[in-house]
């Protein structure tokens, strides 16, 4: 029967293992079925640190199987995705109640496909994460063991949602996701992820979100407020706050007062004629580095992976109120790096630097031939409002650029405003 509300756990300090084949139901014992819901009760978990505090594992369903909660949870270790059989139709969702982590020495939440692989429609939703200097990373793919070789071998995850996560603190990958692919190995190979409302903010991190060997990334919406600031080791290493290596798109990131470029790509697929782009990215008073960053490397080609891929940018925005004196790095909108043969371009759009460091161009590097609206302007001060963001009515922003459909959200995640905000450089209507 579905559509059961199954009851699980007592909240006393004990590790809870949720296992779909072997839970109770009305005093009987039975397997899980899509459409039921496990409700974990409210309390703490896992005082046998540094064991995992909750393990899910033997959910394999076509549909969904949601993990919420009847009160706030604490998680004395970590949350476990795991398992001989590969986990599907899971939906973990704590946006009601709260889940607190006071205890790990690893990471939180952990995804754990390394043993069989082909984990499948993966939901965490209602996070609120704080990260210690033990902790390796907030949420955790761990498939980087699972070969796939070009297709030859399995797929580590397929169809993962995380959205609605708030993280604070400093640790080593607040969210790291996939595997990697090199010349000697292409393990970990992800598709269709999609991450989503994501909010980082006080902390310091090499990369908040780390993608790599995905097909199908769909990033969008993620915010970070004074992270990295005069951050250790940030004046000798190339801070990304978003960092996705494969295909796919990265749209509405914001940044504010803090350092590292908002979102790079290194762009690659197993199918030629693709596209990756970034585009409604904004960088505001950025301790150090641009906004955006497209990579076309032959470092880790592989048997199967081309860099034919497109690259567009579209409403990108870099605002520094005054430059840095003395700072040796160049920062723009869009720094372009490539080694190949034939140099990758950026086709770049509606692009807006303001007073960018130690450049004079929207875009470092090749420019695709269909670029327009590029606007490098110095000392805009006077020429924009402050609070709302919006040109003023003598700034060289105000008309500049061409609408773009399906671009709707501004600088704030509101519905765009007329004018809209800097972080949305397009024509007035």
């Amino acid at each position: 029967m579905d559509g059961r509300i199954i009851n699980v756990g007592s909240g006393t300090g004990e590790t809870l293992t949720i296992d779909g084949a072997n839970l109770v139901y009305e005093g009987l014992p039975v397997s899980v079925n899509a459409g039921d819901t496990i409700v974990i009760k409210g309390g703490e978990y896992g005082m046998s640190w540094p064991n995992g505090a909750i393990n899910i594992k033997n959910i394999h369903v076509d549909g969904w199987v949601k993990i919420t909660s009847d009160g706030n949870v604490i998680a004395n270790g970590s949350l476990h995705l795991t398992g001989t059989t590969p986990l599907k139709g899971v939906d973990i969702d704590f946006r009601t109640y709260d889940v607190e982590f006071i205890r790990s020495d690893d990471s939180l939440v952990v995804i754990d496909a390394a043993e069989v692989g082909g984990f499948e429609n993966i939901k965490l939703r209602g996070f609120r994460i704080h990260l210690g200097s033990a902790n390796y990373s907030g949420i955790f793919h761990r498939g980087r063991t699972v070969p796939y070789n070009n297709g030859l071998g399995t797929i580590a995850l397929k169809g993962l949602e995380v959205h609605d996560v708030a993280i604070t603190g400093a640790c080593y990958l607040p969210v790291s996701i996939g595997g990697v692919v090199n010349s000697s190995e292409d393990v970990g190979y992800c598709e269709d992820i999609h991450i989503h409302d994501l909010h980082f903010s006080n902390s310091s991190a090499a990369t908040y979100l780390n993608i790599n060997n995905v097909e199908g990334f769909n990033i969008h919406d993620i915010d970070f407020k004074s992270v990295n600031v005069n951050a250790p080791g940030l004046e000798i290493y190339h801070w990304r706050m978003i960092f996705a290596k494969g295909k796919g798109k990265i749209y509405n990131c914001f940044a504010r007062d803090s350092g590292g470029c908002v979102a790079a790509i290194e762009a690659f697929s197993r199918t030629s004629g693709q596209t990756c782009s970034i585009y409604n990215c904004y960088n505001y008073n950025p301790w150090r580095y641009g906004t955006t960053e497209f990579r076309a490397y032959t470092d880790w080609i592989v048997s199967g992976i081309t860099y034919d891929c497109t690259l567009e940018a579209d409403f990108i925005t870099y605002y520094r109120p005054s430059p840095v004196p003395g700072d040796v790095y160049s920062a723009t909108c869009v720094d372009m790096y490539s080694n190949l043969a034939v140099p990758k371009k950026v086709n770049a759009r509606n692009c807006v630097a303001v007073n960018p460091q130690n450049v004079t161009k929207v875009v470092n590097g090749e420019i695709g031939i269909d670029s327009n609206n590029l606007v490098v302007y110095n000392n805009l001060l006077t020429k924009f409002n402050l609070v709302t963001m919006t040109p003023a009515s003598d700034s060289v922003l105000k008309g500049a650029g061409v609408l773009r459909p399906g671009v709707i959200s501004d600088l704030y995640g509101t519905l765009r405003l007329n004018p809209p905000t800097i972080g949305a450089v397009e024509a007035a209507v």
